[in-house]
């Protein structure tokens, strides 16, 4: 991956805040998702932790096309621990397709970001 970290959980909270990482592809399609998942395959267990994976691309499939291989990396990455939650980002744009049950920390970081 090319960029990750690993938020602190504040003092008196109970559950840690997901693992944050994010890959650069030239387009995020099938095929990044595909090779995005052997990667977070190979991740280190943590079942107290969900991950977000941000995938930016300048160019985005629509998200019909991205919906089979997103559903086949979450249940695949279920070994790992917590929830998976992919996030493809248009950076030409900044259109991320953001998850509806994504963490509030993956919104805060995309505001953050944006350009």
């Amino acid at each position: 991956f090319d960029a990750g970290c690993l938020p602190r959980g504040s003092f008196l909270s109970f559950r840690l805040p997901p693992r944050i990482l994010a890959r650069q592809v030239t387009r995020v399609d099938p095929a990044a998702i595909a090779e995005a998942a052997a990667a977070v395959a190979r991740l280190k267990k943590d079942g107290q932790r969900d991950l977000c994976l941000f995938l930016l691309g300048q160019q985005v499939a629509p998200a019909a096309e991205l919906a089979g291989p997103v559903a086949d990396l979450r249940r695949r990455a279920a070994g790992i621990g917590g929830k998976v939650f992919v996030v493809p980002v248009d950076t030409d744009h900044w259109r991320p397709l953001v998850p509806a049950e994504a963490p509030d920390l993956v919104r805060a970081i995309l505001t953050r970001l944006k350009p």
